[in-house]
């Protein structure tokens, strides 16, 4: 199964013009397993900067890896709160759990996106 943007109405795309809303949409769509809106905030290929996680080639490889890159204490961290906004390199970064998991937004065409993830504490 892919994903297009081109396929959904504008109205249902989530905005995506801040760091917190893009964070806000993503956080939304792991809790919910929504990975069809998690594509919507993210710009492929995703880049992993670990050795553990490969790059995630496009929607589809997203859709099949989603599960084990969001694995569930990844999910009771977001969902206990423990995430930093700050600046990354490149970007701003989502520093989930002091570093259990990074995930970096840089801007496309004047809207953030999910750019690159893996963990700084490997």
């Amino acid at each position: 199964m892919t994903f297009s943007i081109g396929c959904v109405p504008d109205a249902q795309l989530p905005d995506t013009r801040t760091i917190d809303s893009t964070w806000a949409a993503l956080r939304t769509a792991i809790l919910a397993n929504n990975i069809q809106q998690a594509v919507q905030v993210s710009h492929f290929p995703l880049q992993s900067i670990d050795h553990f996680h490969k790059d995630v080639a496009n929607a589809e490889d997203f859709e099949d890896r989603f599960s084990a890159i969001f694995e569930p204490d990844i999910i009771t961290i977001i969902r206990a709160g423990d995430v930093f906004i700050g600046p990354g390199d490149p970007g701003l970064e989502v520093d989930i759990g002091n570093g259990y998991m990074i995930l970096g937004f840089e801007q496309f065409d004047g809207h953030y996106r999910l750019s690159y993830f893996g963990s700084i504490n490997e």
